[in-house]
Order: C-alpha cells, then structure tokens, then sequence
C-alpha cells in the first residue's frame, strides 16, 4: 500500500501517501463505518504526482467520506492545490492547514518549494500576495508557479 496509516487518539492520519488512486482504496464500506464521526488527517508530503485517474479517484473518495468524518489536509503539493479550484469537491469542506506551493525562475529554471500554513502563512482573511523575489541561483525573478488568486480559491470552500 501507499500509504501508512495509524492512529493517534480519536485521529487517523494517513501519511507516506505517494498515490492517491492508492490511498482512495481505503474507502471501503468497513472503514467507512469505522471512521464516522472520527477527524481523518492525509499528510500528502510524498505525493509527486497528480493525474486525472488519480484526482477522480480521490474526488470519489472524499465524496464517500465527507459525510462520515472531519478531514483535513497537510502538505498539499501545488499540483494537488491547483486542481481545487478546477474540481471543487476535492477541498470541499476540507480543512486545508498546510500546502507547498512552487515558486519558479523562468530564467534558469530553479524550482523551489516552499510549506504555507493556515493560520501563519495563510487564511481566508490573509492570502498572501504574490510577490516577486530573487532567484536564491541567479538573482533573477523567482515567482510562484500559479497566481495567488487561483492558488487560494479552495479557500472560499473551507469549513
């Protein structure tokens, strides 16, 4: 499996996830039983990849389990963030505490992730303007890979 899963309290957190066709398995009728009423934590710090499989997958099980429990998201990589606003049940009543958005030098080509957290970097009353920075390997601009705008928009969704 692609994912770990343990318990900590009336908690579950899936971590290690590095698919989310993988991890959308989980949602069986037993675990679904299992986890109403219970706060689940997915920690995507792994995940590299998104593609269309895999975001119906996922939309698929949120669907299945939004009902039944809390969730919350963790280390959401841009890729996954960017498909929020495009699809809008995959943050739907999610809480989103954590993402990791890309910032890019069109120049040389340095990508750089950086962790946003609710409530520190982030919330729905403070979303970060894009700001132009310097390229930590050229000193060119060093700009995220989509606009705060559309970056943030699963905001306007959250619980």
């Amino acid at each position: 499996m692609s994912c770990t899963i343990h318990q900590n309290g009336d908690e579950i957190i899936f971590s290690n996830i590095d698919s989310l066709e993988e991890a959308a398995t989980t949602a069986t009728p037993e675990n679904v039983a299992q986890w109403n009423g219970r706060n689940l934590s997915f920690d995507f710090q792994l995940l590299k990849s998104v593609n269309s499989v895999a975001i119906k997958s996922w939309a698929e099980f949120v669907a299945k389990i939004s009902g039944a429990a809390s969730i919350v998201y963790l280390h959401c990589p841009d890729e996954f963030v960017v498909q929020f606003s495009m699809i809008p049940q995959l943050a739907t009543g999610v809480d989103v505490k954590s993402v990791i958005r890309n910032y890019e030098c069109l120049d040389c080509g340095h990508v750089q992730e950086r962790v946003l957290r609710k409530g520190v970097d982030f919330s729905k009353d403070n979303i970060p303007e894009d700001t132009t920075e310097k390229c930590p390997k050229c000193q060119s601009d060093f700009d995220p890979t989509s606009p705060g705008e559309d970056f943030f928009e699963f905001m306007n969704r959250e619980p």
